[in-house]
């Protein structure tokens, strides 16, 4: 029986620290500039793909009259 409690207590313990080590990632992590220049894009600022708008952002209308 211990050893079930044990088991239990260390997998969640380890989702716990993976799910901390996962939002310290995402916080370091830099955005890409959106509307940069007046694009309707996400404009990548470095690298050797500086420049280059990697996908336009739209939107559905809503006017369903």
């Amino acid at each position: 029986m211990l050893k079930i409690k044990d088991h239990l207590i260390k997998t969640i313990r380890n989702k716990q620290l993976n799910a901390e080590q996962e939002k310290a990632i995402e916080k370091k992590k830099k955005s890409v500039e959106a509307y940069g220049n007046g694009t309707t894009g996400y404009k990548i600022k470095k690298g050797p793909n500086k420049g280059k708008i990697l996908g336009h952002i739209s939107r559905k209308a809503n006017n369903n009259f």
